[in-house]
């Protein structure tokens, strides 16, 4: 009997294949071959997925435990802030300083030919601030370097503002206005 099973279903395909002709079997190729591409892509997603979900829950498990953990918070004393403090320079170190600048200056062939200098002494501060302002003429790469090289050397100084103009797009040369803020012991001059 599976002979005969197997005789006729082979009759009825044959018989199928030359009703559809080449074409419908190639379209009935093309649609098997696609839904195993489905099947297949299917199948390797669902398990992408799992993989992610299941790294997801153990990266909440793993936050759950660091977050549980008590958060111990730095706390200046002032001692540290007083330390601090004192590690400012003093202000008989100020003529070093500015002479650290003029050096700077003139190592990038930049002159400082006037500078403004204010100095700010806040209340209830263990500080003072000491502005100075340069107006600077040179190339953009030498004033760079100049401000690289002034707080690199002196590190109680900080640069608060820089302004830049050129005259027209050809010149070489560009103007800047350099406002330095040293920071300084407040009672110690």
């Amino acid at each position: 009997m599976n002979r005969t099973k197997l005789y006729n279903t082979y009759w009825l395909l044959s018989r199928l294949a030359i009703k559809i002709g080449t074409w419908g079997l190639l379209a009935v190729g093309l649609m098997l071959v696609s839904l195993l591409l489905y099947i297949s892509k299917m199948t390797k997603l669902e398990q992408d997925i799992l993989s992610v979900q299941d790294a997801l829950n153990k990266a909440q498990r793993s936050a759950a435990v660091v977050t549980s953990a008590p958060v111990v918070a730095a706390q200046l004393t002032m001692r540290d802030v007083s330390a601090y403090y004192q590690q400012l320079p003093k202000g008989s170190a100020l003529p070093s300083y500015l002479n650290t600048i003029n050096q700077a200056a003139m190592q990038q062939h930049l002159i400082l030919n006037r500078g403004d200098y204010k100095l700010t002494q806040l209340k209830k501060a263990e500080f003072s601030r000491y502005q100075i302002v340069f107006p600077v003429v040179g190339k953009y790469t030498q004033i760079r370097q100049f401000i690289a090289i002034v707080l690199e050397k002196l590190p109680a100084l900080g640069l608060s503002d820089v302004q830049i103009t050129r005259e027209n797009s050809l010149s070489p040369t560009v103007e800047a206005r350099l406002e330095f803020v040293l920071y300084l012991q407040s009672g110690a001059w």
